[in-house]
């Protein structure tokens, strides 16, 4: 009734493609709830943050962050004078950090030291992280921060997308061509 190639190819097309959707699912539950900026002087009229210390911006890299998750963020000081971090509603010092997100917001970091602080997003939005180092922000020190609600599922891939219509391609292939045989048979 079945011919072993065909078995094969089947089999071969339904691990592939459960392969790859098991894989999106495992990705989706391992990303690293470690955050790491660094934060210092650009030039002596600018400051910024950076993900490394080579590579400080003003305005500092983008964050993006998952509503419910808990996160450890760590802030470097490679400057030459003392620097803060904290996530704000508004491009301004609050001294009231959303989701309790402030390191060292009025006793600072010294350079050459680091802070950190771990917190957990509850609302969903765009927000900002600043420098609470009085004049600042005007000189650079803040970037964006976007956290994302929890309950929007993450996309699958497109290589997973292709890899699922090819395996539901094949299941109907095959079932029409066991059809095409019985019918034959009869």
């Amino acid at each position: 009734m079945f011919t072993r190639s065909s078995v094969l190819v089947l089999t071969i097309v339904l691990v592939i493609g459960l392969f790859s959707a098991f894989t999106v699912a495992v990705k989706a539950q391992t990303k690293d709830p470690s955050l790491t900026l660094y934060a210092g002087e650009i030039s002596s009229s600018t400051y910024g943050f950076g993900n490394s210390s080579t590579t400080l911006t003003s305005p500092g890299p983008t964050l993006t962050l998952i509503e419910g998750t808990t996160y450890t963020m760590t802030v470097y000081n490679v400057g030459t004078m003392p620097h803060a971090w904290e996530i704000v509603p508004t491009q301004a010092v609050s001294g009231s950090p959303s989701f309790k997100a402030g390191i060292d917001i009025s006793s600072y970091i010294s350079p050459g030291s680091s802070g950190s602080v771990t917190f957990t997003p509850n609302k969903a939005g765009n927000y900002y992280y600043v420098c609470t180092v009085p004049g600042h922000i005007a000189l650079g020190m803040y970037g964006t921060v976007v956290v994302q609600s929890s309950t929007i599922p993450e996309f699958p891939s497109a290589l997973t997308l292709i890899f699922m219509g090819l395996t539901l391609t094949a299941t109907a292939a095959f079932v029409a061509k066991q059809k095409t045989k019985t019918k034959r048979l009869f």
